[in-house]
């Protein structure tokens, strides 16, 4: 599954980041987070994260669960990105270990490109995931979580605007 959504937003690029890259707030921006932790840190702008997240639909399927590396940069132009990917399978396991009640999926590609539109205190913000869930999932499901990812840009938004 690939999604990918852009969308200006008129809040600092710095807000954004911050509560992009912050497992505390996820859950207000993020319908489908469930919980979240850092498992390491590997450098200043390089950490390791465990994050699990819920289709909603139910007790008949499972949470997903990825071990990450999130990466943190801001580009010469003053664009910053917060790049997300799962760890190979074996190293994942070696840092945390699998829970029988989780699905461990893979988080190919993701993240956020925040750029700040020139004389404004605004940005464009565009998110990017490609994830394999992992397991069985019915079409429905996945069609409905690939609208809900998408959407995260507005929930991140409304919850910026809220500290404004």
């Amino acid at each position: 599954m690939l999604v990918r959504g852009r969308s200006f937003v008129d809040v600092p690029p710095s807000q954004i980041r911050s509560l992009a890259s912050a497992i505390e707030t996820a859950k207000q921006w993020d319908p489908s987070f469930v919980e979240g932790q850092y498992l390491r840190s590997v450098q200043e702008n390089l950490d390791l994260l465990r994050l699990v997240f819920s289709g909603g639909a139910g007790p008949l399927f499972r949470n997903r669960e990825f071990i990450v590396y999130e990466r943190r940069e801001t580009m010469d132009d003053g664009t910053q990105v917060i790049a997300v990917a799962s760890l190979p399978r074996e190293l994942a396991a070696g840092i945390y270990p699998e829970e029988s009640k989780l699905v461990r999926g893979l988080l190919m590609q993701s993240g956020w490109v925040i750029e700040q539109v020139e004389q404004s205190d605004a940005c464009i913000v565009t998110y990017v995931a490609q994830v394999d869930p992992a397991g069985w999932l019915p079409k429905w499901l996945v069609n409905i979580l690939s609208v809900k990812l998408v959407l995260v840009i507005d929930d991140l938004y409304r919850l910026a605007q809220s500290f404004k």
